[in-house]
């Protein structure tokens, strides 16, 4: 039996600018537009990715500090 290969998406190895930058230089060192193209995609789809985690842990933060709060209210004996 053999093993399913999983997908891959190279926007996954997209993690911040430099990586970014490097992948879509490599693109357009290739001269082709239809690969300049995808190339493109990829960022666009690894930039979605990454200001999603972004925003994620913002909220994470936000979370944490509303259960600090009310930790706090509840030890001054604010919360009845």
């Amino acid at each position: 039996m053999t093993e399913p290969i999983p997908d891959y998406d190279p926007a996954d190895s997209l993690v911040d600018t430099d990586t970014i930058n490097i992948f879509l230089a490599d693109a357009h060192d290739t001269g082709d537009a239809a690969y300049i193209a995808e190339a493109m995609a990829v960022v666009a789809r690894a930039k979605m990715r990454i200001e999603a985690l972004e925003i994620l842990q913002r909220v994470r933060q936000g979370q944490e500090a509303v259960h600090s709060a009310a930790g706090v209210r509840m030890d001054l004996g604010l919360d009845d």
